[in-house]
Order: structure tokens, then sequence, then C-alpha cells
């Protein structure tokens, strides 16, 4: 059985919860391709368009893998990577999702000023891991 490092669960527009995506791997890729791990039917969605991306340390990230659509955390667009917080709610175009780490982990706790993402801070050279 395969690790589970965290988990994202889709946002409804009627802002009820709907399916939970547990990661099972350290990349879940979001987009409109029948490769993406968490699938968006819209043309307004690039069809690899952002990425939830675990580092070594098992801290999170979302990249922005189309640099001229939105990505958000909360209200705050994401130009290139930024770290997850437990409990974010991200944007890609107008689909919402929210993010959390599993209790075990060490960044699993909310961090207070939880809706000013860290934007500058994906290191350099950090690559994304391709889906198998």
């Amino acid at each position: 059985m395969s690790p589970i490092y965290g988990r994202i669960t889709i946002i409804k527009p009627n802002n009820e919860f709907g399916g939970v995506y547990e990661m099972d791997k350290r990349t879940c890729l979001i987009g409109r391709s029948r490769t993406c791990n968490i699938r968006i039917k819209s043309n307004a969605v690039e069809k690899e368009h952002c990425a939830v991306e675990f580092n070594h340390n098992g801290q999170a990230f979302l990249k922005n893998l189309a640099s001229h659509r939105a990505v958000r955390i909360f209200d705050r667009r994401v130009p290139t990577c930024a770290k997850l917080n437990h409990g974010d709610i991200f944007h890609v175009e107008h689909r919402s999702f929210k993010f959390e780490y599993l209790e075990h982990s060490p960044y699993g706790k909310i961090v207070e000023n939880h809706r000013r993402p860290n934007l500058e801070r994906c290191r350099p050279g950090l690559k994304l891991q391709q889906p198998p």
C-alpha cells in the first residue's frame, strides 16, 4: 500500500465539499488532459494547468504550469510556485480545491496567517515529477 502524502478536496460551485483525492504519489497534476490526476473539463483550463508537489521534506507546493492562466491561493495569484499550508483553498480558473496535510505530517497544522501565501519560496531547480 502506497503512503498518502496529502488530500485535495473538490469544492463544488455551491461551496459544498465534493470528492476527495488522496495523494498517494508526490505529485498531483491538475488540468484538462486525460493524463491528469484531477481533471477539469473546461477550455479555460490548460491540459496541464498546475500541480501540487511534495518535496523530500514533506512540504507541499502549488506550481502554476500555465503562466498566462490563473492559479490562486485564496485570492492571491501564484505566478510560478507557492508553498501550501494546511487548509489552504486554491483555485484553478473557476474551480476551487482545499488542500490538507495528513494528521501525522509536521506541516499538518493550520498556519496563523494562512491567507497570505508564501509565493516566492520555491527553490530554483525544484523539478516537477511526471505522474506514472
